[in-house]
């Protein structure tokens, strides 16, 4: 099942930003052709800077440095988080579709226009939570 999953993931590797989470092993990374070791990554959509990590390391807890992000996103909680803090960083946490905690339901998280949105899987069609930028 990991050869499959790979080979599935290999076709969809342009549009696959990952970084390692707590559990990924460089035997995973030889069976990938993009990489998914990083600790964390960013990137810039419509002038938002975002910081994504797995979050056991960069996490509400501990933020990335000052100035760095204006939206960290993880998920090693698998618990659905999404807020601003007093210094303006937002956190956003989509939860979990395979394992999600605290009688949460399993969740997803997406950017548009602006706005995160976390979603409950199931097709309903109201967010759990979402957030203006």
């Amino acid at each position: 099942a990991r050869r499959q999953t790979a080979a599935w993931l290999n076709r969809w590797q342009d549009k696959i930003i990952a970084v390692r989470g707590n559990c990924d092993q460089n035997c995973d990374q030889k069976l990938l052709d993009f990489p998914i070791l990083a600790e964390y990554r960013t990137l810039e959509i419509d002038g938002h800077r975002f910081f994504l990590s797995h979050g056991h390391y960069w996490n509400p807890g501990h933020p990335p440095p000052a100035g760095i992000a204006d939206v960290l996103v993880n998920g090693h909680t698998h618990i659905p988080l999404l807020t601003r803090d007093d210094d303006g960083l937002v956190y956003f946490n989509p939860g979990s579709l395979a394992l999600p905690r605290n009688d949460f339901p399993p969740s997803f998280g997406f950017y548009s226009d602006h706005m995160l949105y976390i979603y409950p899987l199931g097709g309903q069609r109201k967010p759990l939570t979402r957030l203006a930028l």
